[in-house]
């Protein structure tokens, strides 16, 4: 971590509890368990079956999953049962699905990245947890942003969560 004291930049490292050999030995060890926890913990939370919605895609190209992914707490019986809560129900009996996610290693935080980007990158694989969600679930922007210049798109594609229904609209920025 760098540090700018009166116009000079002093550079220190983090203060471990082992020799970093350990260190690196100690992750290497932790991480399958780790990401075996947090895909089980995943699972419980979402759907990531990969089910894509037919002949809908990204502007990339990249399937469009059905959804919505997120699994309903068992005081709910679908998300049509949810819609006709009130806000004010949603809250006061903690139904919402799409709670904030913890970093999969709080810890330590930093970036993770998904596989996608890994392939391009592979000096930013982690030794010590890796990206949580699978890339099929990530927009087709980020993988877009990351390999390739950015380009226009008069399209965007709404996806009618009651129905699960998709029509094409005209975006206003055009990107």
């Amino acid at each position: 971590m760098a540090v700018l004291r009166s116009r000079r930049i002093v550079v220190s490292s983090p203060i471990l509890p082992m020799r970093f050999e350990q260190w690196l030995e100690f992750h290497r060890k932790q991480k399958p368990s780790l990401m075996r926890d947090i895909r089980t913990y995943m699972s419980l939370r979402f759907d990531f079956s990969g089910s894509a919605l037919p002949e809908a895609t990204m502007s990339g190209g990249k399937s469009v999953m059905a959804g919505p992914v997120a699994r309903l707490s068992n005081d709910v019986a679908s998300y049509e049962a949810l819609a006709e809560l009130t806000p004010a129900e949603v809250r006061e009996r903690d139904l919402f699905p799409y709670k904030p996610l913890a970093h999969p290693l709080q810890t330590v935080a930093h970036m993770v990245f998904p596989e996608s980007w890994i392939k391009v990158h592979p000096e930013h694989r982690r030794i010590d947890v890796d990206m949580d969600f699978p890339d099929a679930y990530l927009c087709s922007n980020f993988r877009h942003h990351c390999f390739s210049q950015p380009t226009r798109s008069s399209a965007m594609l709404r996806i009618d969560v009651k129905s699960r229904s998709t029509t094409t609209t005209r975006s206003l920025t055009g990107y």
